[in-house]
């Protein structure tokens, strides 16, 4: 038995159908979902879950905005995949953290691992060294 806390999502749209019997729930117009610090906005999003109530997988199209943490990140489309705990955002993908800024035609995140593959890369990359406290430097 999973005993794993649940994480509440906060969601709100102009619209929801749900089909129960699909297993789908489709979220259109002014999508903006909040969940452990990480907000998203776009214009649908469409949920499949499995037979225990669980999120299979997300389409999502917008333009969309993912930004949380120091990360920010746009994109036409998004697919999310449970299963395989894999982000892959299409359409001219920008991400931005920090001072670098990179744009490619597809980013693929495994958010598990947190690995990011990214094809037709173009952008400005910032490499910001870690600030050195008392025990770096005594070693």
């Amino acid at each position: 038995m999973d005993t794993a806390p649940k994480l509440a999502l906060d969601i709100g749209a102009d619209t929801l159908f749900v089909d129960g019997s699909a297993r789908v729930a489709t979220f259109t117009g002014h999508v903006i979902a909040r969940r452990d610090g990480w907000v998203l906005e776009c214009t649908s999003l469409e949920a499949t879950y499995d037979e225990n109530n669980e999120l299979e997988r997300a389409t999502l199209t917008g333009p969309l905005s993912l930004s949380g943490e120091d990360l920010y990140a746009e994109a036409a489309s998004a697919t999310y995949e449970k299963h395989d705990e894999l982000l892959v955002l299409e359409g001219n993908p920008l991400l931005k953290q920090g001072q670098s800024t990179l744009r490619a035609k597809r980013v693929t995140v495994q958010l598990e691992t947190k690995k990011v593959e990214m094809t037709g890369v173009k952008g400005h990359l910032v490499f910001e060294p870690k600030p050195v406290t008392k025990n770096d430097a005594a070693d």
